[in-house]
Protein backbone atom coordinates (compact mmCIF):
# COMPACT_ATOMS: atom_id res chain seq x y z
CA UNK A 1 0.00 0.00 0.00
CA UNK A 2 2.47 1.94 1.15
CA UNK A 3 4.98 1.87 -2.23
CA UNK A 4 2.07 2.51 -4.62
CA UNK A 5 1.70 5.58 -2.78
CA UNK A 6 5.03 6.62 -3.37
CA UNK A 7 4.59 6.00 -6.86
CA UNK A 8 2.34 8.42 -7.17
CA UNK A 9 3.28 10.69 -5.41
CA UNK A 10 6.17 10.40 -7.61
CA UNK A 11 4.32 10.32 -10.58
CA UNK A 12 2.33 13.66 -9.91
CA UNK A 13 5.48 15.53 -8.81
CA UNK A 14 6.84 14.56 -11.80
CA UNK A 15 3.59 15.61 -14.30
CA UNK A 16 3.68 19.40 -11.75
CA UNK A 17 7.52 19.75 -12.97
CA UNK A 18 6.60 19.18 -16.82
CA UNK A 19 3.53 21.21 -16.59
CA UNK A 20 5.47 24.05 -14.44
CA UNK A 21 8.56 23.74 -17.50
CA UNK A 22 6.00 24.04 -20.40
CA UNK A 23 4.20 26.83 -18.81
CA UNK A 24 7.69 28.72 -18.30
CA UNK A 25 8.81 27.83 -21.77
CA UNK A 26 5.43 29.42 -23.31
CA UNK A 27 5.87 32.71 -21.31
CA UNK A 28 9.39 32.87 -23.03
CA UNK A 29 8.32 32.48 -26.38
CA UNK A 30 4.72 35.33 -25.48
CA UNK A 31 7.68 37.34 -24.63
CA UNK A 32 10.15 36.98 -27.60
CA UNK A 33 7.29 37.23 -29.48
CA UNK A 34 5.52 40.70 -28.36
CA UNK A 35 9.21 42.08 -28.55
CA UNK A 36 8.85 41.09 -32.28
CA UNK A 37 5.67 42.19 -32.46
CA UNK A 38 7.13 45.66 -30.89
CA UNK A 39 9.86 45.99 -33.50
CA UNK A 40 7.60 45.29 -36.32
CA UNK A 41 4.54 47.34 -35.13
CA UNK A 42 6.44 50.41 -33.43
CA UNK A 43 9.89 50.36 -35.66
CA UNK A 44 9.12 48.50 -38.78
CA UNK A 45 11.74 46.35 -38.02
CA UNK A 46 12.10 42.86 -37.48
CA UNK A 47 13.24 41.58 -41.01
CA UNK A 48 10.63 40.79 -43.88
CA UNK A 49 8.09 39.03 -41.24
CA UNK A 50 8.33 41.82 -38.04
CA UNK A 51 7.53 44.25 -41.62
CA UNK A 52 4.46 41.95 -42.35
CA UNK A 53 3.20 41.65 -39.32
CA UNK A 54 3.37 44.85 -38.03
CA UNK A 55 1.32 45.99 -41.05
CA UNK A 56 -1.06 42.92 -40.72
CA UNK A 57 -2.01 44.56 -37.56
CA UNK A 58 -2.51 47.72 -38.67
CA UNK A 59 -4.80 46.70 -41.10
CA UNK A 60 -6.61 44.51 -39.42
CA UNK A 61 -6.98 46.00 -35.75
CA UNK A 62 -6.06 50.06 -36.88
CA UNK A 63 -5.26 51.88 -33.94
CA UNK A 64 -5.90 48.67 -31.51
CA UNK A 65 -2.90 47.43 -33.64
CA UNK A 66 -0.76 49.48 -31.76
CA UNK A 67 -2.06 48.82 -28.33
CA UNK A 68 -1.78 44.67 -28.55
CA UNK A 69 2.05 43.89 -27.98
CA UNK A 70 1.63 46.03 -25.16
CA UNK A 71 -1.32 43.92 -24.26
CA UNK A 72 0.61 40.74 -24.81
CA UNK A 73 3.67 42.53 -22.78
CA UNK A 74 1.69 43.12 -19.56
CA UNK A 75 -0.28 39.90 -19.72
CA UNK A 76 3.45 37.69 -19.93
CA UNK A 77 4.77 39.96 -17.35
CA UNK A 78 2.20 38.78 -14.76
CA UNK A 79 2.62 35.28 -15.74
CA UNK A 80 6.34 35.84 -15.65
CA UNK A 81 6.06 37.00 -12.07
CA UNK A 82 3.70 34.62 -11.12
CA UNK A 83 5.98 31.37 -11.80
CA UNK A 84 8.81 32.52 -10.78
CA UNK A 85 7.96 34.59 -7.45
CA UNK A 86 9.50 32.24 -5.33
CA UNK A 87 12.74 32.39 -7.75
CA UNK A 88 16.15 33.57 -5.31
CA UNK A 89 17.17 35.94 -8.58
CA UNK A 90 13.68 37.57 -7.98
CA UNK A 91 13.35 39.13 -4.77
CA UNK A 92 13.34 42.52 -5.11
CA UNK A 93 9.72 43.99 -4.90
CA UNK A 94 7.46 43.52 -8.34
CA UNK A 95 6.81 47.03 -8.74
CA UNK A 96 10.97 47.20 -8.70
CA UNK A 97 11.01 44.85 -11.56
CA UNK A 98 8.18 46.50 -13.47
CA UNK A 99 10.37 49.61 -13.89
CA UNK A 100 13.72 47.78 -14.38
CA UNK A 101 11.78 46.45 -17.41
CA UNK A 102 10.64 49.22 -18.95
CA UNK A 103 13.94 50.87 -18.77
Amino acid sequence: MNKTNNKKDELNDIKSNTDSLYSKINIGIMICSSIFLVLGVYFNKGGFLGIALGKLLKGLFGIGGYIIPIIIISFTTVLFFKYFKNSSIFKLNNFQLIYLLFL
